[in-house]
């Protein structure tokens, strides 16, 4: 992706849409917003985890949205997790898929949004999970890791885990 689109996030107004492919970036947080499509199926994988550091804090994790008007399918797998550290784990970030209206909101795939590792620190949190479908039927076959973080050393406490949540 280039720099220049890095800042801004993807719209898309369209009556059917299909996203495949792969899209990795750290930060700023990847959104993809198609608030007024009937149909959005996504088949890519999306990376937006944060950065390890081998003198400071991990970076956080880049959140994810998978927002449709109606039917919303998500067949990859995604990873918004956080960054190892030296003083801090990275704090995991959300992922949601959500449905605006009663449809179908099918999730198959992986999620890691664990939070990062830190050796002399706290390590992160994970970052949370949902599945909203607002009277939608809900088809969900997948694997969620929202897990905190480790510490390795004395001084910090473990990161924790995540809220997990399908509505």
């Amino acid at each position: 992706i280039p720099s220049s689109h890095q800042s801004s996030p993807t719209v898309c107004h369209v009556i059917k849409a299909v996203v495949a492919g792969t899209r990795s970036m750290s930060w700023p947080p990847s959104v993809f917003d198609t608030p007024l499509m009937n149909v959005i199926e996504n088949t890519g994988r999306f990376f937006t985890q944060g950065g390890s550091s081998f003198s400071a804090a991990g970076g956080n994790g880049g959140g994810f949205r998978l927002d449709g008007f109606s039917h919303v399918r998500n067949a990859a797998d995604h990873d918004t997790s956080g960054g190892d550290g030296v003083t801090a784990g990275g704090r995991g970030t959300p992922f949601v898929v959500q449905s605006a209206r009663p449809a179908e909101v099918r999730f198959t795939g992986s999620v890691d949004c664990r939070g990062g590792s830190a050796i002399e620190g706290t390590g992160g949190d994970g970052g949370g999970f949902a599945v909203l479908g607002f009277g939608s039927t809900i088809r969900f076959a997948g694997n969620i890791d929202a897990r905190g973080g480790h510490t390795l050393g004395s001084t910090g406490n473990g990161g924790n885990g995540g809220l997990s949540q399908i509505v």
